[in-house]
């Protein structure tokens, strides 16, 4: 058996879900289905809100053991004087404060007997309320992580440790003086990058390995984002898209175009398809891959279709094709592989380079009609659109807790300020969007062209294989006892020293053979 208690306060709702989260960092360990582990995630969040929200303080246990869970929420508070009352839907005792914030709408015992497959509450009033769940467990089916487009430039890592904190998955680590990044946990977005300032960390396009890009005879189609073109001070995008021609390009598209056409695609689909909201939209191949690791009950959420640029590339499947991603996670599902001879990837900094002579020069301005001002985002009535690691992991967690009424879409971007925040663009996010509000749109897409249209995905979403400790549940188990064993163990600091992000992580790592037991360089040995 395995037991893991995590301490709730009453009326703290800045830190409310926060046992909830600690639990599912446990539990995305063993293999878990991803509705099982929805349930798990609903009943625990409902319980521990329940407690946020009507008493003084309270303990979540959570219990594993004979291919079952066992979630049992203890509180010192008021108590229920009528349980069949509160077991109605819809009926809350929650005070103003609460009801302001979001909460208590009066489904918490309801949402929490619903996903349990054992439910019971017993409460005295005037002393506390006692809430048990059990929820029985199946193994995973999972597929491998699909490998990321971040690379080491070896001799620049200088052990700073900001990579390491500043990774939302725990994905790095330090060994030998260099970073080190485990793939299985690896979602391939920008937060390494934007952290290190000694540029140990790349797009795997700008190594000294690739070798450097040439204009197919004849042109291609060049797909780009929008930010590049407003990166130049002396240049606007007429006269960046006049620079793009002179290098040889015969035609220029937005990846925002594909973008836009998702966005209605994936509304579209929240309102008419979809089973259970609120859906989530695959506009983010990084956010995709997040979910795929760390929230796999999601899944059955994300709209079925493809990344803006993966439509954008099938689009043009047949034609030479040159593409600029903004980040790690779309150079990696872009697999130009998949069109040998016609996909090439340009990395955003050796594109600037190589535009920014054309560019300083005056290269003349393209004709009208040959590129798209970005797409009108006005806020939308039921879509949550959320940019920046922290934030999106917060509003996943919110959803796989069924705790986002009202919201029929979600689109995550793991950059701040989305794709205008990434730090491979050279500008500042606000800069670059100021620049594009001052185009008059006299370049928009010439009539001839075909509009951009967002495609079904073929292949489905799996949840990855390797965060899971073992294949064996049991195993898995086993393994998971022992790296609680280690952290209590351990300082606890979380100093980074060790070449992990945290002691957990280290744990982890000794457990599964990534590093020693006498890992920690603070913590005392026996001889």
């Amino acid at each position: 058996m395995i037991t893991a208690n995590y301490p709730i306060t009453g009326g703290d709702y800045s830190a409310s879900g926060s046992a909830t989260r600690a639990l599912k960092e446990q539990l995305k360990k063993l293999g878990i289905e991803p509705e099982i582990l929805r349930r798990i995630m609903i009943a625990s969040y409902e319980a521990e809100m329940n407690v946020v929200i009507h008493a003084r303080r309270g303990n979540l246990w959570a219990r594993l053991s004979q291919g079952r869970i066992d979630i049992e929420v203890v509180d010192e508070g008021p108590g229920i004087p009528d349980i069949e009352l509160a077991m109605k839907a819809g009926y809350s005792t929650a005070s103003e404060q609460a009801r302001r914030l979001g909460f208590g709408a009066g489904m918490g015992l309801p949402n929490i007997r619903k996903a349990s497959d054992l439910f019971e509450i017993d409460s005295q009033v005037g002393r506390g309320t006692r809430v048990r769940a059990a929820i029985q467990l199946q193994k995973l089916s999972a597929v491998a992580a699909p490998g990321n487009s971040l690379a080491v430039r070896e001799g620049r890592c200088r052990s700073c440790l900001a990579c390491l904190s500043a990774c939302p998955t725990r994905a790095l680590r330090l060994r030998g003086g260099r970073p080190i990044i485990l793939q299985h946990l690896c979602i391939d977005c920008t937060a390494c990058l934007a952290a290190c300032r000694h540029g140990a960390l790349a797009l795997r396009q700008d190594t000294e390995e690739q070798p450097a890009f040439s204009v197919p005879q004849g042109g291609a189609l060049v797909v780009l984002p929008l930010p590049l073109l407003n990166g130049f001070p002396q240049a606007g995008p007429a006269e960046v898209l006049g620079a793009l021609a002179e290098m040889g390009f015969r035609e220029a598209r937005l990846s925002e175009e594909w973008e836009a056409a998702l966005a209605l695609a994936a509304l579209r689909y929240a309102r008419e398809e979809a089973e259970r909201g609120p859906v989530v939209s695959p506009v983010c191949p990084a956010a995709v891959n997040l979910i795929e690791a760390h929230f796999p009950s999601l899944l059955p959420q994300l709209a079925p279709f493809l990344s803006p640029l993966e439509a954008a590339r099938d689009a043009y499947s047949l034609h030479p094709l040159a593409m600029v991603p903004a980040c790690p996670s779309q150079a990696t599902v872009l697999h130009p592989g998949s069109l040998p001879g016609r996909l090439q990837l340009l990395s955003p900094a050796r594109l600037a380079e190589a535009l920014r002579p054309l560019t300083a020069r005056g290269a003349p301005a393209r004709p009208e009609g040959q590129g798209r001002p970005e797409p009108n985002r006005a806020a939308v009535e039921g879509v949550l659109r959320v940019t920046g690691a922290r934030h999106v992991l917060r509003v996943l967690e919110k959803a796989e807790a069924g705790a986002l009424q009202g919201i029929e879409l979600i689109e995550p971007y793991l950059c701040e300020q989305g794709c205008w925040g990434s730090p491979l663009f050279p500008e500042d996010p606000f800069l670059s969007r100021y620049r594009a509000s001052l185009t008059d749109g006299g370049w928009a897409l010439s009539p001839g062209a075909e509009p951009a249209r967002a495609l079904r995905r073929v292949r489905p979403f799996l949840p990855r294989s390797g965060v899971r400790l073992d294949e064996d549940m049991l195993a898995a188990m086993r393994k998971l006892a022992r790296i609680d064993e280690l952290v209590r163990a351990l300082p606890g600091r979380d100093c980074g020293l060790c070449g992990a992000p945290t002691c957990a992580s280290l744990a982890e790592d000794i457990v599964t053979g990534r590093a020693p037991e006498t890992g920690c360089p603070i913590q005392e040995h026996p001889r």
